[in-house]
């Protein structure tokens, strides 16, 4: 199956390449920024997406993934999830392990002025936030690809030791800024980027769908790629490096 994909995407978007202030890409719509791998009967379309962007460039995401489900392809989507079967409180102590690490409210709008735990420098991202209608993610048909909160948690205490949450971690809402004692032994990448990245390798593997596209973040391709390369996987349509 050559050159047969993104010509179907592309001819569906915009071809405008106005320049926006939209994380790291530099256009209004996704369609040079999408791959396609292969291996055996299976095909995935990688499409990368970012938090805060144009609406031009969430609407261009949303046509490449109404074309790619009308033409067959299961749509999964980042986003990490709730643990089933934990109780309220056993959820909130999740997170508060995830923002210890994060140093910032895990839930929140990349652009809410309300909310005091995020970095100043969300406050120069230009655009509106991603959502799930603005990308065309359907939640009754689309699938979450991304981890759990439990799942999280336990693979990168394996790694990094518990996660020791104090009465300030208790006492300080989400939305508040967060100076509670950091751990020197935290580490952002591991939770954020390999973890996951990990855990959607396997996802991967072991569906047993022919045709699948993947919304996620931009960053995550760097590490997705090389280990989808070791399961077998190569990349047929699309640049390896097209966002500089």
């Amino acid at each position: 199956m050559k050159n047969t994909i993104l010509p179907l995407i592309v001819g569906l978007l915009c071809s405008s390449c106005t320049k926006v202030l939209i994380g790291s890409f530099g256009q209004k719509t996704v369609d040079r920024y999408v791959k396609v791998l292969e291996k055996d009967n299976k095909t995935i379309v990688f499409i990368p997406n970012i938090h805060v962007a144009s609406a031009d460039f969430y609407a261009s995401v949303k046509k490449t993934i109404d074309s790619l489900r009308t033409n067959g392809y299961t749509i999964a989507y980042e986003g990490f999830r709730d643990e089933p079967g934990l109780s309220q409180a056993q959820q909130d102590t999740l997170l508060l392990k995830i923002r210890k690490v994060l140093r910032r409210n895990p839930t929140g709008n990349y652009l809410d002025s309300n909310d005091a735990s995020l970095p100043k420098h969300f406050e120069k991202l230009k655009g509106i936030p991603q959502t799930h209608d603005n990308t065309g993610i359907r939640l009754n048909e689309d699938y979450n690809i991304d981890i759990s909160t439990g799942v999280w948690i336990q693979r990168y205490e394996q790694e990094k030791g518990e996660i020791r949450l104090t009465d300030c971690d208790f006492n300080t809402p989400l939305t508040t800024l967060y100076e509670c004692e950091q751990d020197p032994n935290s580490s952002k990448h591991l939770l954020t980027t390999t973890i996951r990245n990990n855990y959607i390798i396997e996802r991967i593997v072991a569906t047993k769908k022919s045709k699948i596209a993947i919304l996620f973040g931009a960053g995550h391709w760097y590490g997705l790629y090389p280990d989808l390369l070791r399961e077998g996987y190569q990349l047929t349509q699309g640049k390896i490096n097209p966002y500089r």
